[in-house]
């Protein structure tokens, strides 16, 4: 909850419409608050980080204004100016998302003075201030944290990037990677409903089935990969691909089911990965969830190039009845893997495995 007579200089939602951030001044202390959007209410936390005391820092850490809707000041230890701190001016501030969109930072020009990224919980970490010295109960210091500092510098920029055009040269150097490595596109859609960001995805020939893949949906990291991935593993940037076998006659299904999935990480602040089920009632019987895993169909090594540095992982979608979706959830997603056998790499009409 915001403090009720705070002023507030800066607020602004994210492009997926699923936080808000808020900066406000309720003449003690300015605070970087998110707060999740009506969709996400009571499912995702409010987050907040302090920017800077407006009054002299006191020397003990006191807690207890949270219990009134107040943000707490950060003690004098942990201030790099006690204070009494300059007071904000509106003009010069600006809000930046980081591209997961889980996050973000506030800017007075080109300094950084605050960033809540995605592991700023409030527990572990309560997120990064450039007024903040240490680890402080309201913030750590942002000048320990010179590489977050450089990464919104950079995700300001990739969004400056959006003025330009970079969804179709990746889409065209996916595209061309593909076909040499899987066969010839059949067809291609677009299929972000006309909304930002693009996305694009191709139906390809490989005898003697048919492959589709999502394209550029990589174009953009989702949220909280990095908080579940070792550093360096591939997954923080994903593309969505189904096999489908000859036995499956109508591919209309399966494409819409890729279509619908690839923007679920940043709808719903969450993140897709190799052995993930995902719940799907519009898919045909017998199946009802979607079962996701690097193995592609025998005879095909698919890499995508790198964006930004940044490896492409695919993830091929297998169709599982809800029965299998139990299997994975009890014993496993490798003893899903292994029951699956051939079905694991290809859409087929099968019968349920127990």
């Amino acid at each position: 909850m915001l403090p009720p007579m705070a002023a507030i200089l800066i607020q602004q939602q994210n492009p997926d419409g699923t936080l808000h951030a808020i900066v406000d001044d309720d003449e003690r202390c300015v605070t970087l608050w998110l707060v999740p959007a009506e969709p996400l209410r009571g499912k995702v936390p409010i987050r907040a980080v302090w920017v800077r005391n407006l009054v002299e820092a006191p020397e003990r850490f006191d807690p207890s204004p949270a219990r009134e809707g107040d943000a707490p000041l950060q003690p004098a230890t942990h201030c790099v100016d006690p204070g009494p701190g300059r007071a904000l001016s509106p003009d010069g501030l600006a809000l930046v998302w980081l591209q997961e969109g889980d996050g973000v930072a506030l800017l007075d020009g080109d300094d950084v003075l605050a960033v809540l990224p995605a592991w700023a919980d409030g527990q572990a970490c309560p997120g990064y201030a450039a007024a903040a010295r240490g680890r402080g109960p309201m913030a750590w210091s942002l000048a320990d944290a010179t590489a977050l500092v450089d990464r919104v510098h950079a995700d300001r920029a990739w969004w400056d990037r959006w003025q330009q055009d970079p969804f179709t040269p990746v889409r065209d150097a996916q595209l061309e990677a593909i076909q040499a490595q899987i066969g010839p596109m059949q067809r291609y859609f677009a299929i972000d409903g006309g909304t930002w960001p693009p996305r694009g995805m191709a139906l390809l020939d490989r005898p003697p089935g048919r492959v589709a893949i999502t394209l550029a949906n990589a174009l953009r990291r989702q949220p909280q990969a990095e908080l579940h991935l070792r550093e360096g593993t591939p997954g923080t940037r994903f593309e969505l691909a189904i096999a489908l076998h000859p036995s499956v006659s109508d591919e209309a299904p399966w494409m819409r089911a890729l279509s619908g999935l690839a923007p679920l990480p940043w709808e719903r602040l969450t993140w897709l990965g190799s052995g993930h089920t995902v719940s799907m009632g519009s898919l045909p019987d017998p199946f009802g969830a979607i079962f996701l895993h690097p193995a592609p169909p025998p005879g095909i090594e698919l890499e995508l190039p790198d964006i930004d540095g940044e490896p492409v992982l695919v993830l091929w979608a297998t169709p599982i009845t809800a029965g299998e979706r139990a299997i994975a959830q009890q014993y496993g997603r490798d003893v899903l893997a292994e029951r699956l056998g051939e079905a694991l790499s290809q859409c087929m009409v099968r019968a349920p495995v127990g």
